[in-house]
């Protein structure tokens, strides 16, 4: 969704996907929602193989 309004959006005389730093930081955060979506998966296997048990958040 976000990918797709830079490519609509323009400021500046220039779409959002042509500034460097906008692509940058859509980067970082998908990267980050990759980070949380694998350790959402992880508790949930975790809770699935032992529902006693808590898991553990990597450093």
């Amino acid at each position: 969704m976000a990918i797709e309004h830079t490519r609509t959006r323009a400021r500046g005389g220039r779409l959002l996907t042509e500034r460097g730093n906008v692509r940058v930081r859509l980067g970082h955060r998908y990267a980050q929602l990759e980070v949380d979506r694998s350790l959402i998966w992880r508790a949930a296997d975790a809770v699935e193989r032992d529902p006693n048990s808590t898991p553990h958040r990597p450093n």
